[in-house]
């Protein structure tokens, strides 16, 4: 069982998913596109993804508040952190979360959800280097949840990202 924690600090268990490593598909090629269909079966719109990716990139709050739903989770294993609703989700991003201003999106995709590497603009002189393993669950065209994995050590090689954003093979 994972433990986590509101955005209040309440503490939550559920059955592994913050323990549970993501895994990838037996089907994964680098080079595919991002739509992908939800848990549900429901297909992903590649348009909302774009949404999605150019919101994230220019690190535009008011378009990402409104791809974010109201009861929305985020996660970023192995860190407890974990919070509940809109307004926690959008207080992190302007505030911690704020060093993800500049990064940029590879797309691929993770346990059949869509899923993105995230490079951050850390490195010399500003270079992107590996931050985060984005996984996105959509209801209807807005994030129900977020898990930003940050093994990318381990992740990225498995999932097909390289190193550098600037390598990506475009889908």
């Amino acid at each position: 069982n994972g433990e986590r924690r509101t955005a209040n600090g309440e503490r939550r268990t559920s059955q592994g998913s913050t323990a549970t490593p993501v895994t990838r598909p037996s089907t994964f090629h680098s080079t595919q596109s991002p739509t992908r269909t939800t848990d549900a079966g429901h297909p992903v719109d590649p348009a909302l993804l774009e949404r999605w990716v150019s919101a994230f990139e220019a690190y535009d709050i008011d378009a990402l508040t409104q791809l974010v739903r109201e009861d929305a989770i985020q996660s970023m294993p192995p860190y407890e952190l974990w919070l509940q609703g809109r307004e926690a989700v959008v207080g992190w991003w302007v505030g911690p979360g704020a060093e993800c201003a500049g990064s940029r999106l590879v797309p691929t995709s993770a346990n059949g959800l869509p899923a993105f590497g995230q490079y951050r603009p850390s490195g010399p002189g500003g270079r992107h280097e590996p931050w985060a393993l984005q996984v996105l669950d959509f209801d209807g065209d807005q994030v129900a949840e977020f898990t930003f994995f940050l093994d990318t050590d381990t992740l990225f090689p498995l999932f097909g990202l390289p190193a550098h954003p600037d390598d990506a093979v475009a889908p």
